[in-house]
């Protein structure tokens, strides 16, 4: 088990999107060009995003002893660890991805799940939200790297997220 932030940022967002489950707890901070850092090194790219921010955590009973992820080592590259959903939260974190995509004014949502600050910021070019949640089902996505996840095809990537 790992504890990891879990972010979705609701891209140009302009209203609050309301808490879908009262099971987890969800911090919601407005990004405006304006706005402090919300992490102090890294992520140049991901902070300058603005919108809505959203970072999901277990219960504070559960935060240390239950957490959402486990971590798996890459089998492409030593230096990228990869996310698994603990088989308890599972539809917890797929109907979130769910809510806050189908909720997102523009569409599009940026998905982070932080670790650690890396040295170099990896962004993905958008995909689908089935091409997402298939990946990372199946453990092929990357902790610290920021992923765009649009509904349906447009201005979607033909090869996903790479």
């Amino acid at each position: 088990m790992v504890i990891a932030d879990f972010v979705i940022i609701a891209l140009r967002q302009h209203r609050r999107i309301k808490k879908p489950l009262k099971s987890i707890l969800i911090e919601a901070k407005k990004r405006r060009w304006f706005s402090r850092k919300i992490y102090a090194d890294g992520f140049p790219v991901a902070q300058a995003l603005m919108g809505w921010w959203y970072t999901f955590y277990p219960p504070d009973s559960l935060i240390y002893t239950d957490p959402f992820f486990d971590i798996k080592d890459s089998e492409q590259r030593d230096d990228v660890k990869n996310v698994v959903i603990r088989a308890q939260w599972e539809k917890i974190i797929i109907y979130v991805l769910d809510y806050y995509l189908s909720m997102a004014e523009t569409g599009t949502i940026a998905i982070l799940f932080r670790l650690n600050n890396p040295v170099q910021e990896v962004i993905h070019c958008a995909c689908s939200y089935e091409f997402f949640v298939n990946e990372l089902l199946n453990g092929k996505i990357h902790f610290d790297e920021l992923y765009f996840v649009s509904k349906g095809d447009a201005h979607v990537s033909r090869d996903g997220c790479r």
